[in-house]
């Protein structure tokens, strides 16, 4: 079983934390490790945040994974209204013993599935997302709301730092890929806040970042097929040490062959033996175009 007391002796004479072991303990509540709960209790590092996230009187947040509500009542003396988001039960009903602010709505839900959309149209008003990310869905939720960036404002979200760091990351390093490329073309992405693990309880293992994607007006390149795009740098990355060409030959669903992906790559201006880490958002934007271009086999 959890224990709170042996684990508070990472953190001594901190009443932060004793504060926050003790609304556990009154609460009955252990921390899962299956769902990855680690809760910040550094009062000064929320402020910071909700600060980062630059809420004004008028706008709609929407917050993921509200835990015991550091953020929460923060965000609801600046916003006008505040969806908290949790998936766990019990944190819901801690959530709304804790939590008076009238425009508040605490909701159990799995951000993964949850409908922003609907929330905009209801509301007529573009979302500011907030939240401390569970580790264990940070990259497929921050690819889910890149697909619906037309419905937010901005995301400012605690992530584990390696992430922030393949976020953020520009061609030619060893963190630039799929995730670095689709955050890139949607939001002007900044790493506002390095959080050390020792802010949260339980102690995570890696320290966090809060990162901010700024919703551009245009995205930096125009996708004619964004289906297809995403199926091109998914493969394109998908075997990293191989070179350009060796990973989108073997991309069955190309139908193309190997010298019809070669002759794309040459009319791009892209050296097939150049590794897929080394081009831009640009030029995978190019290439994509050129094998569209080309008219796939016919089944047989």
């Amino acid at each position: 079983m959890y224990s709170h007391t042996k684990n508070q002796k990472k953190y001594p004479k901190d009443p932060e934390v004793t504060g926050l072991i003790s609304l556990l303990k009154r609460n009955r509540f252990q921390p899962k490790k299956r769902l990855g709960q680690t809760f910040l209790f550094k009062q000064s590092i929320a402020k910071e945040i909700v600060c980062l996230s630059d809420i004004k009187s008028h706008d709609l947040v929407i917050e993921i994974g509200a835990g015991l509500g550091a953020l929460t009542h923060l965000l609801a003396e600046s916003a006008a209204k505040v969806i908290a988001l949790e998936y766990d039960t019990a944190l819901v009903s801690i959530l709304q013993k804790i939590i008076t602010h009238k425009n508040v709505e605490i909701i159990r839900a799995d951000a993964l599935n949850f409908d922003y959309r609907k929330v905009f149209t209801q509301n007529k008003s573009k979302l500011k997302i907030i939240g401390n990310l569970p580790y264990y869905m940070t990259s497929p939720l921050i690819f889910k709301l890149l697909k619906i960036t037309p419905f937010i404002d901005s995301i400012t979200v605690m992530i584990q730092k390696e992430v922030a760091d393949r976020v953020a990351a520009q061609p030619g390093g060893k963190d630039y890929g799929t995730i670095s490329i689709f955050s890139q073309i949607y939001c002007d992405i900044s790493k506002e806040l390095t959080v050390s693990s020792e802010c949260f309880y339980p102690l995570p293992k890696v320290d966090s970042e809060v990162v901010r994607f700024t919703i551009r007006e245009r995205p930096v390149v125009e996708v004619k097929d964004k289906q297809f795009f995403e199926k091109l740098v998914r493969a394109s990355f998908s075997q990293r040490r191989k070179t350009l060409l060796n990973s989108l030959k073997g991309a069955s669903f190309f139908n193309r062959g190997k010298q019809k992906i070669l002759e794309s790559l040459k009319n791009s201006g892209i050296d097939p033996q150049r590794r897929p880490e080394t081009l831009t958002i640009d030029e995978f934007n190019t290439l994509c175009q050129q094998i569209t271009s080309i008219k796939p086999f016919p089944p047989r």
